[in-house]
């Protein structure tokens, strides 16, 4: 992980502020426009807060997703001259450096809009700490099962960030649910990140509806991806080992 970082950036000052310093910048222009762009709130209190709320899932799915895809097996594949490295060690070495930017960024985000003067404080504080822990798991098992595939097949790179972009726009995080037809609604519950959006949100709105949440999907969803993803690895270990 160290090497990873190292090899990157360098030993300098920079690096760890390049790390969490592009998803920041990116959540918050992100929040910034929508909140300029759409001043009237859904949920009838400040704008800012609404889109805060589905910009930071977002931004917690998208980049640790897509680092653990481009930075584990393939740009480290030097290491597996090494015998005692595997596939495996990669993958697990950039989800464990990933949640950790993940964490500081979560926690500057919600800084930065405070000091801003942003009532940002969540109402139930378990379910918003909740919330991005089950948002980086399911970026976490997202990254694994593309770091996998993109060691394998170059193009996965683009089968996966279309499948986080068409994520983000059904993720509810510009809308209402409730507010679309039952038909739709039943679409975009098949998408994990709606319920990191959906549980993030019920930990800032006292009366916001939970009919369509379900961490369970969430959880488990999740939990597939990432077993997914180990299982490919134990079984065409010998094809990554080649590449």
């Amino acid at each position: 992980m160290l090497r990873d970082l190292r090899t990157r950036f360098g030993r300098t000052f920079w690096g760890p502020v390049i790390l969490v310093g592009w998803p920041l910048s990116h959540g918050l222009f992100l929040m910034i426009v929508y909140a300029v762009a759409r001043r009237l709130n859904p949920m009838g209190a400040d704008p800012t807060v609404f889109f805060a709320t589905g910009v930071l899932p977002y931004v917690l799915c998208i980049h640790p997703s897509r680092s653990i895809m481009s930075f584990s097996i393939h740009a480290n594949r030097q290491l597996l001259q090494i015998p005692l490295v595997k596939p495996a060690d990669l993958l697990f070495a950039q989800c464990i450096a990933q949640a950790v930017i993940s964490f500081w960024v979560a926690t500057l985000f919600t800084l930065a809009l405070y000091l801003w003067g942003i009532d940002i404080v969540p109402q139930r504080p378990d379910e918003a700490i909740f919330a991005v822990f089950a948002t980086i798991y399911l970026s976490i098992a997202i990254g694994s099962l593309g770091g996998v595939m993109y060691a394998l097949v170059r193009a996965w790179v683009a089968v996966q960030i279309l499948s986080l972009i068409a994520m983000y726009f059904t993720s509810g995080a510009l809308f209402l649910p409730e507010a679309l037809p039952q038909a739709l609604r039943t679409a975009i519950s098949f998408n994990p990140l709606f319920h990191c959006v959906e549980w993030f949100r019920a930990g800032f709105y006292d009366y916001y509806s939970y009919g369509m949440l379900s961490r369970t999907y969430l959880l488990g969803t999740s939990t597939v991806i990432l077993l997914l993803a180990l299982l490919i690895e134990r079984g065409l270990r010998g094809r990554l080992l080649e590449h």
